[in-house]
């Protein structure tokens, strides 16, 4: 499990516009390597969790802000 403010990166790459990206969000093409910062943690049980996960460039600017999986990212 991780928590929220985890600095977290991309196991694998997502394309701008899919459909865990939240609507009205900026995003750009993300690829494994990524890094970003889990902004909410969210279970249906004990057992289960999904994360918020937003992506910034260098100058604090959103790149994408994505419904994760715990599969699908690890800590930096």
């Amino acid at each position: 499990m991780f928590h929220e403010n985890d600095a977290v990166k991309l196991k694998h790459n997502i394309p701008a516009q899919s459909s865990i990206t939240w609507r009205d969000a900026p995003s750009v093409d993300l690829v494994a390597g990524d890094r970003g910062t889990i902004v909410a943690v969210y279970t249906n049980d004990s057992a289960h969790y999904e994360y918020e996960v937003e992506f910034v460039d260098e100058d604090g600017m959103t790149r994408g802000l994505l419904h994760l999986k715990e599969e699908e990212i690890e800590l930096f």
